[in-house]
């Protein structure tokens, strides 16, 4: 297949190689195009097109932003032949593949963002009917959390169109890096007792909430439990970073590699991440596959895909009580819980999700022809 992805996210997150890798790698001719703002700086594998193509304030308004965006695209891929467009979010890269269908008849399926819901549905209702128009002209919606597509479909579709949508919706979740499954843990944890390590990778910020995390501990250390909480990441508010530094049983990491986070999880009991909002959450997963039960963030990204109580718990983004009541819940039940988590982790892999986006397209192709 020839496979043109729309993805102006590409620069934010490696984990778009992992898919592109692996189509290329299989026979498919691929285009990466990649529109990027004037000055941008982004590595480039050959099967990428970065577009450098409007400035850094046009995305203030969203359709001079995107006219330049089109304009340039036309250009490029007007004779490019392409099976099928992967857009890989609804507003910014949708519109583009929707232009470029009505334009040169290229069918396109496009991903549904956490931005898309919160920022253009939420806060643009005046773009609201462009992104109704772009779900409707797409031959498939893949949106990476039924979390994510419970909220779409309650709050921003309309009634007449539930039925239409809802029958080329797909959930599909991301995938973590090859790393962790090929370093899985194999064998037993001990459950803690009074020793308690607490781990979150991410960076230090309002949205990671590891100051609820914090005062979550902070009970429990009053219940008599030797806390340690690890923070791994860049601080991106200074503000948060000191106030939960001020906590006596935080330890900060700035940066591991992969093999140092690892051997990290290895030596910690759980793991904790209450993003007040969460796309879907690869750090839950690779947590996992080190054995560690994990608490996530009720209603977002990572919420839905296993039972309550099968490798950790949803709570709600401020329940601290919660939080303590679901940590005390996963050691009491430690044994079967962490035993649970790595191979819990297959169903989120690279190689099984191509196959499922390969089956996707070529459905799609048969349909249009």
């Amino acid at each position: 297949m020839k496979i043109l992805h729309i993805n102006s996210y590409y620069a934010t997150n490696d984990m778009y190689t992992q898919m592109y890798d692996r189509q290329a790698a299989r026979g498919d001719d691929i285009t990466a195009y990649i529109p990027v703002p004037v000055g941008s700086s982004v590595s480039r594998p050959e099967y990428a097109v970065i577009s450098k193509n409007h400035g850094k304030y046009d995305r203030i308004l969203f359709h001079l932003k995107h006219k330049k965006i089109l304009a340039d695209a036309k250009k490029r891929f007007k004779d490019g032949n392409f099976d099928i467009v992967h857009s890989h979010s609804l507003f910014s890269n949708g519109y583009i593949a929707m232009q470029l269908k009505k334009e040169y008849g290229y069918p396109y399926i496009t991903a549904v963002r956490i931005t898309d819901i919160n920022t253009f549905f939420r806060r643009m209702p005046h773009l609201r009917s462009l992104g109704l128009e772009i779900l409707q002209n797409a031959e498939r919606v893949i949106i990476i959390a039924d979390a994510l597509k419970k909220e779409l479909f309650s709050k921003y579709i309309p009634e007449k169109m539930k039925a239409e949508l809802e029958k080329k919706t797909l959930v599909i979740p991301n995938g973590i890096d090859n790393f962790w499954h090929e370093n899985m843990f194999v064998g037993k944890r001990k459950a803690p007792e009074k020793k308690l390590r607490v781990v979150t990778a991410s960076k230090v910020c309002y949205n990671k909430n590891q100051i609820t995390v914090c005062k979550a501990l902070a009970k429990l250390a009053e219940k008599g439990y030797d806390i340690e909480y690890h923070i791994v990441g860049k601080v991106e508010s200074k503000p948060i970073y000191k106030a939960v530094m001020k906590y006596p049983f935080v330890k900060y990491h700035s940066h591991m590699t992969k093999e140092g986070l690892k051997e990290l999880y290895r030596d910690m009991d759980i793991f904790v991440m209450l993003s007040h909002v969460e796309t879907f959450g690869l750090a839950y997963a690779e947590a996992m596959s080190q054995g560690l039960p994990v608490v996530y963030t009720k209603g977002q990204g990572f919420d839905g895909w296993f039972k309550e109580g099968e490798i950790g718990y949803a709570v709600s983004v401020l329940d601290i009580d919660g939080l303590n009541e679901a940590i005390e819940k996963i050691i009491n039940n430690y044994d079967e819980m962490s035993a649970r988590c790595p191979s819990s982790t297959t169903r989120f892999s690279w190689d099984v999700f191509v196959e499922q986006y390969d089956g996707i397209m070529k459905e799609c192709l048969q349909e249009n022809k």
